[in-house]
């Protein structure tokens, strides 16, 4: 069974007061969601905008706005933005209105309805128009009259065209007026009878040559299709024909509009109507005086709407401000977790450096220990075989066999001399004496290796050289031994020994020439001794 909602839905716009009156008829129960809800609401409120004779309900609206807002496609959500921006209007609320307009046209494209563009548009012309804006106010009754003409609306697009000259003569620009009534034309017997009459009394208002005939005629097909005249049109029609010279026939009209309206006292354009007749008729003192209240009302007008202006301004600025605060408030949290965060990373990033320092640093410790400990017992052995060690080798060597016993004496024995910063100081000044180390491993060299040390002291090598050559010797890579020395004075080193012992840049690596050398050396030694 077809949902009867769908079907008013589809003629709505073109027999609004069928669909009225199906939708009074419905039965409540078969509004049993929050979507079926929402589209009565939406339903209603489009069928009583479109006849005017009923006035739209905000608690209608609210319900329709309150779930197309988050539901629904996007033409039901420009019609609920629509339908509420209107209420907002009606209470005189125009920020919030202009608000929802601003949202509802963000859906415009989605709608595919053209005749809801123009409403949509129109409406926001009215509200720029009210404010004195304009330009924003010809800008939005030029799209309202495109849209109207794409839904086949004449009428419509006349009242659109018509306001928007009127916005144009406001603002000095009577050529561009000019083009907007020309538009009207080709659509002149579309067009309802009180457009008509407003266009008639722009004319005259912009001075131009118009025949009062026809000005006649349009009013009497209004009263004649209407059976009366809107109150707006009577002071259109007075000033039409105070400007053709017929200041008798003004002043009827002008009193038939304050016997329609019982609020014309406060409006200030029938008191400059008045004062214009009362002009034209030679009294001076009433035209002063009606002239006057004209001053007194417009004024008060424009100043309320000034001070709304203001107000809307105000709060404008206002939510620019608390946006902006809000904005700041954010970038300082970023900010602040920003640097909490590298901070963060910064302490774990430098403690595990630290401990990673520490680490290497016990490493490098030991293995500083267990060199000292190796030397020791190496030198030991060579102070004990005294035979083949003289005088002044024995005394380098027990210098520096007294040294090293007395680190290992502090580290094993005295445990309050042995922090760890005077370990490292005492155990680095002597281990890294890189100087009495190698001096210490070329005297010990010369003795366990005499024929190797002989051979090396032809080539003119130092004592310090032979340990240093003695390192290579004992099975020690050029890696090693440049964490001993320097990198620069590795370099510089080994490139004085390559030229001592003959080797060339690009022939084989110095530690296998020496340990083959040395190889060589004791087997020729072993062999003449047998």
């Amino acid at each position: 069974m077809p949902d009867p909602l769908d079907e008013v839905g589809q003629y709505v716009f073109e027999y609004p007061d069928s669909a009225l009156n199906v939708l009074d008829s419905l039965p409540r129960s078969l509004l049993d969601s929050g979507e079926k809800k929402a589209k009565y609401a939406l339903m209603y409120s489009i069928a009583s905008d479109i006849t005017g004779e009923r006035p739209m309900q905000d608690s209608l609206v609210s319900i329709a706005y309150n779930y197309y807002k988050k539901y629904g496609s996007d033409r039901d959500r420009l019609e609920a933005y629509y339908f509420m921006g209107r209420i907002y209007g009606n209470a005189g609320n125009e920020n919030m209105a202009m608000s929802c307009f601003v949202r509802a046209e963000y859906y415009m494209d989605g709608s595919e309805s053209p005749e809801f563009d123009g409403r949509l548009y129109y409406a926001k012309a009215r509200l720029y128009e009210d404010g004195f804006g304009y330009r924003d106010a010809i800008k939005n009754y030029d799209l309202a009259a495109q849209s109207y003409l794409r839904a086949g609306d004449a009428e419509h697009y006349a009242e659109s065209c018509v306001r928007a000259a009127r916005s144009c003569f406001s603002m000095g620009d009577k050529e561009k007026a000019r083009e907007f009534l020309s538009r009207i034309d080709t659509y002149w017997d579309d067009i309802r009878d009180s457009d008509k009459v407003r266009y008639f009394r722009l004319l005259v208002r912009m001075d131009e040559d118009i025949s009062l005939d026809d000005v006649l005629k349009a009013v009497d097909e209004q009263i004649e299709d209407t059976g009366t005249l809107e109150a707006g049109n009577l002071l259109s029609i007075a000033d039409i024909y105070l400007q053709s010279g017929y200041v008798d026939s003004a002043m009827t009209w002008l009193n038939r509009y304050s016997v329609m309206n019982s609020d014309f006292r406060r409006n200030p354009t029938f008191w400059l109507r008045l004062s214009s007749v009362y002009d034209s008729l030679g009294q001076a003192e009433n035209a002063l005086s009606a002239y006057r209240r004209h001053v007194v009302l417009k004024d008060s007008t424009y100043m309320d709407k000034l001070q709304e202006n203001v107000r809307l301004v105000e709060k404008r600025f206002d939510e620019q401000v608390n946006i902006y605060r809000a904005r700041i408030v954010w970038t300082w949290v970023f900010v602040a977790l920003a640097v909490t965060v590298a901070v963060a990373i910064f302490l774990i990033f430098r403690f595990r450096r630290k401990f990673w320092r520490q680490s290497r640093r016990a490493e490098h410790l030991e293995g500083l220990y267990r060199s000292v400990s190796d030397e020791k017992e190496a030198l030991s052995g060579m102070v004990k075989n005294s035979v083949l060690i003289d005088e002044p080798t024995r005394k380098v060597l027990e210098n520096r066999l007294s040294v090293l016993d007395e680190l290992l004496t502090v580290r094993l024995l005295d445990r309050d001399r042995y922090s760890p910063e005077k370990a490292s100081e005492m155990i680095e000044s002597i281990a890294l004496d890189k100087d009495a180390y190698l001096n210490s491993l070329g005297l010990m060299f010369s003795v366990r290796h005499p024929a190797v040390a002989d051979r090396f002291r032809s080539l003119q090598l130092s004592t310090w050289e032979i340990g240093y050559c003695s390192l290579y010797c004992m099975g020690y890579k050029g890696k090693d031994i440049g964490n001993i020395l320097s990198s620069s004075r590795y370099y510089k080193i080994n490139s004085v020994i390559r030229k001592k012992f003959g080797i060339g840049p690009k022939d084989t690596n110095i530690d296998i020439y020496l340990r083959k050398l040395m190889s060589d050396i004791e087997s020729e030694d072993s062999e003449r001794r047998d």
